[in-house]
């Protein structure tokens, strides 16, 4: 293990799995900032090493210690003043993420957000996907391999995206 990964891992949130500590590459998140250029209002999942890097800068982002899962509402943009919560969902590729989706489409038929973006793993045949897809208005797909940052250093040729 190289010594920044080391440092990577010791200064996990408490229970964090490594393998949920990324940021999305910064390519993508200029195309998420070119649909929301007022910026993005609510980041649901993110963790701490994602909101150092400072590629999503969502005015609320919540950490697994946050828990959004306990959060009585995901309509925030009145905290930040913003007419609508525009949210970012790239949830955890582990089991983790299969919660944190049906709650995001229990507040979204809820009409606690006004749009979400999500980047989420290419596999059609799970719950998730199918979840997300029965409330989405489009879906894009990228013509290449995404990259995710851990520990600030860009990790090519992702398996899940």
């Amino acid at each position: 293990m190289s010594a920044q990964r080391a440092l990577f891992v010791e200064d996990l949130e408490p229970d964090a799995d490594p393998a949920d500590s990324w940021s999305t590459e910064p390519d993508v998140m200029t195309i998420v900032h070119g649909f929301w250029p007022d910026g993005i209002v609510l980041d649901c999942c993110t963790n701490h090493h994602a909101i150092a890097l400072g590629f999503v800068r969502a005015l609320v982002a919540w950490t697994k210690r946050d828990n959004c899962l306990a959060q009585p509402t995901w309509d925030v943009h009145e905290l930040v003043k913003r007419p609508r919560t525009t949210c970012w969902l790239q949830p955890p590729y582990s089991r983790e993420g299969a919660p944190i989706i049906a709650d995001w489409a229990r507040r979204w038929d809820r009409g606690e957000m006004h749009e979400t973006l999500a980047l989420v793993r290419l596999d059609t045949s799970t719950d998730a996907w199918k979840t997300l897809a029965a409330r989405a208005s489009s879906v894009v797909l990228f013509r290449r391999r995404l990259a995710h940052y851990e520990a600030g250093v860009r990790q090519d040729g992702s398996n899940f995206c």
